[in-house]
């Protein structure tokens, strides 16, 4: 019953196959092989076997076509995985690595001499056929089969080794290991399962929701896919779909973990995804998630072209422009601790303070955030609105829609947060449509839409019905912007916007500290913050706390003084920052800086001393001399 990955594969029996001459295209080859497959299945199918109704049965082999099949149609890494190794190509089958022309292998096609010694064909379930093949040979399979079962996972994922190498052949004897191992063909139906969800998420997309059951198919292979997640760790994940997709090939498997670049480490599951995956994302103009082979596409031009990164996402998600070189924001991600999954947007907000805060406090407590190019500035805006309103002080977002209530005779006011976002209850356009319901009696399912003034244009049909928030880009900032409201074409004049946010992001005062953004931060999330006033302070803080950051605020003419020059003595516009790592090279220290007008995702290298500069210089105008430099932790 051996079975071989090679010429003997397509030997099991003696009748000849007539193929066309060497001429003779493969596709020509592989339509004529899947007819002979095609015309065998249907044969054989009509009468499925179990392998105990076949009785006292001997010689089993894969029928010749069978093994044609899964030939033409399954992937070089996986067959040459199984190459002379009978067991490994069983555990192939098992776990889905291997297909024939109909996809997935649910059945399997036979030979056997039967009890009177004469060779028969049978269609037989895969389940059925290797609890058989288990009982007479690979016994080992069936207990390692028992170690991956759902239940079992996590501890057997504990219990392996995921050795990351250090140097070429290292890499190699590492390698061999893993194609050696009778796991392998195990671990690498978890990267094969969480494929499979990344492409039915996009498939259900366009499913109708009527199509109940084929919407369930895809909901089954994406929870399978959650399930697994829980169990095995990002690094172990990325581990593996490093491993499989690279099993065959020694060059791509090294190359990941012997390049020193950021944004190899990413692909290999050394850093988070997110490090990169929002700016290849924009790059591929792909959806997210993405793929590894993805993700290393976008590795590949970043290393080669550094200038690719230098308007990546400005004009969807626009920020002080140009940015930084490929190159230099790897270096500094390499030492990042910031965690950032989300993308935001600098330059659609009015006050850079709102934006450090809004990172801040993605990092302490990270949410989901739908990171459009439309939804940005709502909710860099929500993080800080949100702070202030459960702390109870909403003095510090007076932004409200007023409307004069008949039946309660007096002004009202609810409260609003700028900009779009339908998952926002405090959204600007859910705040009015639910105004809109009370006092006109619209549909309470009705959507407030914005338009800039020169789109607007009531002639066209889109424009003739529904509820339309109608701004002036010109004027408008996103704290401050005088709308008109038309509902069906007609102006809605009952209401009003007031208010403006005033803030201080370190007490200006000893009599407002409780209400500066660094208490409200520091109670709400119970956070000691440590004052660094020296670059031995801040390496000993970032040595000791791999998750945590430093703030503060200091003059741009000092973090940025080939950009913003000094035209008067003492010169300062204060701008908020984080650093979250630091690295040695050249013989100095370089900090990993995001100001509160850089991307998040393109963090610049900057040297103690500009730091040091910046935040002294601020402090001689800070009306309490304040040092503004803390570090933060969870």
């Amino acid at each position: 019953m051996l079975l071989s990955i090679t010429t003997s594969a397509l030997a099991q029996d003696s009748t000849p196959v007539q193929f066309p001459g060497v001429a003779s295209s493969l596709e020509e080859i592989i339509n004529i092989h899947r007819n002979q497959y095609e015309s065998l299945l249907e044969k054989v199918g009509k009468n499925p076997k179990l392998m105990s109704q076949l009785g006292n049965i001997s010689d089993v082999k894969l029928n010749k076509y069978f093994m044609r099949s899964i030939l033409f149609h399954s992937e070089f890494r996986y067959l040459d995985l199984a190459e002379g190794n009978e067991c490994t190509f069983y555990a192939l089958i098992e776990n889905d690595l291997v297909k024939t022309t109909t996809g997935n292998i649910d059945n399997i096609i036979i030979t056997f001499n039967n009890k009177e010694n004469k060779r028969e064909t049978a269609l037989v379930m895969k389940k059925d056929f290797l609890k058989y093949v288990y009982k007479k040979k690979c016994f080992q399979n069936g207990e390692i089969s028992t170690l991956f079962k759902l239940e079992n996972l996590s501890r057997t994922i504990k219990a392996l080794k995921f050795q990351t190498p250090k140097n070429k052949n290292q890499c190699v004897g590492i390698l061999k290991e893993w194609q050696d191992n009778s796991y392998t063909p195990y671990l690498c139906r978890i990267p094969e399962i969480m494929n499979e969800a990344k492409k039915s998420r996009l498939r259900l997309n366009s499913i109708p929701a009527n199509e109940v059951l084929k919407r369930r198919y895809y909901r089954q292979k994406i929870s399978l896919a959650e399930v697994i997640s829980g169990k095995v760790g990002f690094f172990e994940r990325s581990y593996l779909e490093n491993l499989c997709q690279s099993i065959a090939d020694q060059g791509t498997f090294c190359s990941t973990y012997l390049a020193s670049d950021v944004w190899n480490k990413i692909t290999n599951g050394e850093e988070p995804r997110h490090k990169m995956e929002y700016k290849c994302s924009i790059y591929l103009k792909k959806q997210m998630p993405l793929s590894l082979t993805q993700l290393r596409r976008c590795a590949a031009v970043f290393n080669k072209t550094p200038d690719a990164c230098i308007n990546l996402g400005s004009k969807k998600f626009p920020s002080i422009f140009p940015r930084n070189k490929c190159d230099a924001i790897s270096e500094a991600l390499a030492v990042s601790n910031l965690k950032t999954n989300y993308q935001d947007c600098p330059a659609e907000v009015d006050n850079e303070g709102i934006v450090n805060i809004h990172r801040i406090l993605n990092h302490l407590k990270p949410r989901e955030v739908l990171s459009t190019s439309s939804s940005c500035a709502n909710e860099t805006n929500f993080s800080f609105a949100k702070l202030n309103i459960d702390y109870k002080n909403a003095d510090a977002w007076p932004l409200k829609i007023c409307f004069k209530d008949r039946i309660q005779d007096k002004e009202v006011c609810e409260r609003y947060i700028p900009g779009y976002n339908p998952t926002s209850k405090l959204s600007e356009g859910n705040v009015i449509s639910k105004i809109l319901y009370r006092i006109k009696g619209t549909q309470s399912n009705m959507k407030c839409k914005s338009v800039k003034k020169q789109n607007y244009n009531p002639n066209l049909l889109e424009h003739k019905v529904g509820c339309w928030i109608v701004y002036d880009d010109d004027i408008c900032t996103t704290l401050h912007c005088p709308k008109r409201i038309f509902v069906d074409q007609k102006q809605i004049t009952d209401l009003k916007f007031v208010g403006k946010p005033v803030f201080e992001y370190f007490a200006n005062s000893f009599s407002n500290e409780k209400f500066s953004l660094m208490n409200i931060i520091n109670e709400t999330y119970k956070i000691e913050p440590k004052k660094v006033r020296n670059l031995t302070e801040l390496k000993y803080f970032f040595d000791n706390n791999k998750n945590g950051i430093i703030h503060g605020i200091g003059c741009v003419e000092d973090l940025y003084p080939a950009r913003f020059h000094k035209n008067a003595f003492n010169e300062c516009s204060p701008l908020p920052f984080i650093i979250d790592g630091y690295r040695k090279a050249y013989g100095n220290t370089f900090l990993t800086l995001r100001t509160a007008i850089d991307d998040i995702h393109s963090p610049r290298p900057l040297v103690w001393n500009y730091l040091f500069n910046s935040v002294a210089g601020y402090r001689e105008l800070h009306p309490l001399k304040l040092w503004t430099l803390y570090a933060i932790r969870n």
